[in-house]
Formats: structure tokens, sequence, C-alpha cells
């Protein structure tokens, strides 16, 4: 299993059984990789935002788990330079 589908498995298995916790770590890491696959970033930035209400982040999560496992599926031009900021959850 390629270590980002391991991260989401085990984090979402933690938000349905105990919620957003003390998660920021993970979430930062599945919002970069997300951002490199150009997952769209409203749903990135709702997931990682610990204002937003509980259910629009849970809703955030799994189409931005979505959408890394269909893109992670296509074949990437790996000579397309990608930016991304380092952005905090917290």
């Amino acid at each position: 299993m390629e270590p980002i589908a391991h991260t989401i498995q085990l984090l979402a298995h933690r938000i349905t059984c105990e919620g957003f916790g003390d998660d920021s770590l993970d979430l930062l890491v599945i919002a970069h990789a997300a951002r490199d696959l150009h997952v769209n970033e409203i749903l990135v930035q709702v997931m990682i935002d610990e204002h937003e209400p509980v259910v629009a982040r849970e809703r955030a999560f799994a189409l931005v788990a979505r959408s890394i496992s269909s893109a992670s599926e296509r074949p990437r031009n790996l000579t397309e330079p990608v930016e991304r900021p380092l952005v905090t959850a917290c």
C-alpha cells in the first residue's frame, strides 16, 4: 500500500471513531499530497481549517481522499513543476 493511501486509511478510521482530534500533521501531509495532484484547493482548505464545521471537514476529507485515490491511478506528467507553500493545519 502506498504511504499516502495508508495515512488516509488510518486517519479516516480515527476520524470515524474519535472525530477530528490532534491530527493536524496527518492532515497537512494529505493536504500537500492533494495539492501535488491538483485536487480542488477549496476542499483542501476546508479539510484543514479547524474553524469549519465538523461535518464540512468530514465531507471535504472524504472528497479529498477520493480525489487522491483517483488521481494517483492516472499517469502524471513528472516534468510539470509543482509549487506548494508550507501551510500549517493549525
